[in-house]
């Protein structure tokens, strides 16, 4: 999924299973970042099972199509070279929307959540 950070593009897989949305430390100094911004920790555990202590800071904006959210916590994370993202987009962020995967058009649709 593509989002903008600071007015930047970057490219998220949608990640169901991650708690918090991340970036790559590649992607932190693409989009000129501060990584002294990210003082906080947070435990996340893997697919493989393991678990392991992440910086985190938050970013001031992303924006997901029309949608703009402000102050969203992310993690900083190191994924395998050979995958060509520069983060996850976690619950964090996917449950402030009512979001539907909609797969024959291999299309997520975030709705904004319903007053309550």
């Amino acid at each position: 999924m593509r989002a903008q950070v600071s007015d930047q593009w970057v490219n998220l897989l949608v990640d169901t299973g991650c708690t918090v949305t991340s970036l790559t430390r590649e992607a932190v100094d693409r989009l000129g970042l501060d990584r002294s911004r990210f003082t906080g920790r947070r435990i996340v555990f893997t697919a493989a099972g393991t678990s392991m202590a992440v910086p985190t800071g938050r970013l001031d904006s992303l924006r997901l199509g029309a949608a703009h959210l402000r102050n969203v916590e992310v993690a900083l994370v190191d994924l395998p070279a050979s995958v060509n993202l520069d983060g996850l987009l976690g619950v964090n962020v996917l449950d402030r929307f009512r979001a539907t995967f909609e797969f024959r058009r291999a299309t997520l649709v975030l709705r904004p959540e319903p007053p309550r």
